[in-house]
Protein backbone atom coordinates (compact mmCIF):
# COMPACT_ATOMS: atom_id res chain seq x y z
CA UNK A 1 0.00 0.00 0.00
CA UNK A 2 1.17 3.49 -0.83
CA UNK A 3 0.82 6.57 0.47
CA UNK A 4 -1.29 8.07 -1.95
CA UNK A 5 -3.71 5.18 -1.40
CA UNK A 6 -4.51 6.74 2.37
CA UNK A 7 -5.81 10.07 0.53
CA UNK A 8 -9.19 10.98 0.50
CA UNK A 9 -9.99 12.26 -3.21
CA UNK A 10 -12.99 14.42 -4.32
CA UNK A 11 -14.70 14.17 -7.86
CA UNK A 12 -13.54 17.27 -9.09
CA UNK A 13 -15.80 16.74 -12.71
CA UNK A 14 -16.39 13.43 -14.86
CA UNK A 15 -13.04 12.70 -15.67
CA UNK A 16 -10.79 13.93 -12.76
CA UNK A 17 -10.15 13.71 -8.36
CA UNK A 18 -8.28 15.95 -6.69
CA UNK A 19 -7.10 15.89 -3.22
CA UNK A 20 -4.34 17.87 -1.25
CA UNK A 21 -1.21 16.11 -0.09
CA UNK A 22 0.74 18.44 2.73
CA UNK A 23 0.36 21.90 0.66
CA UNK A 24 -0.06 20.52 -2.33
CA UNK A 25 -2.89 19.85 -4.76
CA UNK A 26 -3.03 16.80 -7.13
CA UNK A 27 -5.33 16.42 -9.87
CA UNK A 28 -5.21 13.09 -11.39
CA UNK A 29 -7.99 11.36 -13.90
CA UNK A 30 -10.38 8.78 -11.91
CA UNK A 31 -9.92 5.14 -12.51
CA UNK A 32 -6.09 5.36 -13.53
CA UNK A 33 -4.55 2.16 -12.23
CA UNK A 34 -1.48 3.90 -13.14
CA UNK A 35 0.18 5.63 -10.38
CA UNK A 36 2.92 6.94 -9.75
CA UNK A 37 4.31 7.88 -6.02
CA UNK A 38 5.41 11.24 -5.31
CA UNK A 39 8.75 10.62 -3.28
CA UNK A 40 11.50 8.64 -4.24
CA UNK A 41 11.43 5.29 -2.50
CA UNK A 42 15.14 5.91 -1.39
CA UNK A 43 15.74 8.98 -0.18
CA UNK A 44 12.05 10.11 0.24
CA UNK A 45 12.09 13.63 -0.98
CA UNK A 46 9.55 14.77 -3.15
CA UNK A 47 10.21 14.44 -7.17
CA UNK A 48 10.81 17.44 -8.81
CA UNK A 49 9.87 16.04 -12.32
CA UNK A 50 9.64 14.51 -15.76
CA UNK A 51 13.18 12.54 -15.26
CA UNK A 52 12.67 11.93 -11.67
CA UNK A 53 9.35 10.29 -12.59
CA UNK A 54 10.92 7.88 -15.21
CA UNK A 55 14.15 7.20 -12.71
CA UNK A 56 11.50 6.16 -10.34
CA UNK A 57 9.50 3.95 -13.09
CA UNK A 58 12.86 2.52 -14.34
CA UNK A 59 14.62 2.32 -11.01
CA UNK A 60 12.54 2.73 -8.38
CA UNK A 61 14.53 6.11 -7.06
CA UNK A 62 14.91 9.56 -7.58
CA UNK A 63 17.34 10.78 -10.55
CA UNK A 64 19.27 12.01 -7.75
CA UNK A 65 19.81 8.78 -6.02
CA UNK A 66 20.06 6.35 -9.25
CA UNK A 67 22.75 8.95 -10.49
CA UNK A 68 24.37 8.75 -7.03
CA UNK A 69 23.94 4.55 -6.32
CA UNK A 70 21.65 2.67 -8.94
CA UNK A 71 24.65 3.07 -11.97
CA UNK A 72 27.39 2.72 -10.33
CA UNK A 73 26.01 -0.47 -8.35
CA UNK A 74 23.76 -1.75 -11.32
CA UNK A 75 23.74 -5.24 -10.76
CA UNK A 76 23.63 -5.28 -7.29
CA UNK A 77 20.94 -2.99 -7.88
CA UNK A 78 18.69 -5.11 -9.62
CA UNK A 79 19.15 -7.93 -7.20
CA UNK A 80 17.71 -5.51 -4.41
CA UNK A 81 20.84 -3.68 -2.82
CA UNK A 82 20.07 -0.35 -1.62
CA UNK A 83 21.96 2.20 -0.04
CA UNK A 84 21.86 2.42 4.13
CA UNK A 85 19.86 4.66 6.06
CA UNK A 86 23.50 6.28 7.29
CA UNK A 87 24.22 6.57 3.24
CA UNK A 88 20.88 7.98 2.85
CA UNK A 89 21.01 10.46 5.14
CA UNK A 90 25.12 12.13 4.56
CA UNK A 91 23.33 12.02 0.74
CA UNK A 92 20.67 14.14 2.04
CA UNK A 93 22.92 16.22 4.25
CA UNK A 94 25.35 16.88 1.16
CA UNK A 95 22.42 17.76 -0.86
CA UNK A 96 21.54 20.61 1.58
CA UNK A 97 24.91 21.82 1.55
CA UNK A 98 25.20 21.69 -2.42
CA UNK A 99 24.22 25.47 -3.95
CA UNK A 100 21.53 24.64 -6.79
CA UNK A 101 23.27 27.86 -8.37
CA UNK A 102 26.12 29.93 -8.56
CA UNK A 103 26.72 33.73 -9.75
CA UNK A 104 30.39 34.49 -10.01
CA UNK A 105 30.51 38.60 -10.11
CA UNK A 106 33.65 39.71 -12.11
CA UNK A 107 34.57 43.85 -11.43
CA UNK A 108 35.81 45.27 -14.31
CA UNK A 109 39.35 46.71 -13.44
Amino acid sequence: MSYMDNIRWKKLDGYREIASVSSITVIRPIGDNDKLDLSCHVCHTMLRGIEDSEELLRLGACRQCTDRWAYINYDKWIAGWRPSIEQVGEELKERKNTPVFQITLKQNT
